[in-house]
């Protein structure tokens, strides 16, 4: 007998969902979506809600069983170690520890954690994820007004370390991944196909529409159109010099270098991030050597995105499809 399945992903800046059937030995996708949102409106989130309206309505979804994530920029992530592994254990701990790494009080979160992966039989590592309780119910609600109630709520650092496991794991091999929103970026650290360490920074391609919105004088819709038109091309200035795009929109060479220098800034300041995350990893885990760097998300359309992150890591760096719908399906 077959599930069908509904995994919604609310972003920044478009709806994504995708419609699964799930039986007891096959998993199939039957259809994947997109709705952008509205990036002019003044309420974005009425325009957030409109847009899931729509894609609803296009779809006969009655009956199916939906599976969301809660955007990580909502949620506060600790990678806690224990000097145990017993699970019963840790989840009694947790609170405890949660109350010493988490700047709230306990009594006001929403708490759950999983085990990841650890490189001795000795102690637990896990992730914790707390979000106020206020906040989850926001969001409920949010949902709840368009009749829908989600069977489970994940992160979308987990379903993208499952996009790379079905779609990009080739062996035995240390991964990050790298996955730029408009708001925010995720970083995940992958050893053996496990999951180890997980981040998420407040830096994305928002910024760099900002940096257009403001060299031009822009409300930031048209800043938005004008980056998706521009096709900036962040790892070489002169071909955009060549490419003419920015003809098209009025701009000076003078404003294009401008907003190339910013915007390759940006993707500085996450390859810093990074780095900041590889340390803090390291003191637990040791240093690793990283055969690949994987970028999806919106970022990694840029032009020249790949060519800069390795030429700033030195690790081998390219483009991966990973929808994190299609990773909450999984």
């Amino acid at each position: 007998m077959f599930e069908n399945i509904a995994a919604i992903d609310i972003g920044t800046s478009s709806i994504k969902m995708v419609l699964a059937k799930k039986g007891l030995r096959d998993f199939n996708i039957t259809d994947l979506m997109v709705e952008k949102i509205d990036s002019s409106a003044d309420n974005q989130e009425d325009a957030a809600r409109e847009a899931l309206a729509r894609l609803l309505e296009k779809n006969q979804v009655k009956g199916y069983r939906y599976l969301t994530n809660l955007p990580m920029e909502k949620a506060i992530i600790r990678n806690i170690t224990f000097p145990f592994t017993d699970r019963a254990k840790i989840a009694e701990a947790i609170p405890f520890e949660a109350q010493e790494n988490i700047p709230f009080n306990i009594d006001d979160l929403d708490l759950d954690f999983q085990m990841i992966h650890s490189p001795t039989d000795t102690e637990g590592r896990v992730l914790v994820a707390a979000t106020h309780s206020d906040t989850v119910f926001e969001y409920m609600k949010f949902l709840e007004l368009l009749d829908i109630r989600p069977i489970a709520m994940g992160l979308e650092s987990n379903a993208l370390f499952e996009c790379y496991s079905y779609f990009a794991w080739s062996g035995d091999e240390n991964v990050i991944q790298i996955d730029i929103g408009q708001n925010k970026t995720i970083i995940n650290i992958v050893r053996d196909n496990k999951l180890l360490f997980t981040r998420c920074v407040s830096i994305g391609t928002g910024l760099i529409i900002k940096i257009i919105g403001d060299a031009l004088d822009l409300s930031f819709a048209d800043a938005q159109k004008t980056f998706e038109g521009l096709r900036l091309d962040l790892h070489d200035y002169d071909a955009n010099i060549k490419k003419n795009h920015f003809k098209t929109y009025g701009i000076s060479k003078p404003k294009l270098k401008q907003i190339h220098a910013k915007s390759l800034d940006i993707i500085t300041d996450i390859v810093e991030q990074l780095n900041i995350t590889l340390k803090s990893f390291s003191l637990d885990n040791g240093s690793l050597q990283f055969q690949r760097l994987l970028c999806s998300g919106g970022g990694s359309n840029i032009i020249g995105i790949c060519p800069v992150l390795q030429k700033e890591t030195g690790i081998p760096s390219s483009q991966a499809e990973f929808p994190i719908a299609f990773g909450m399906a999984l």
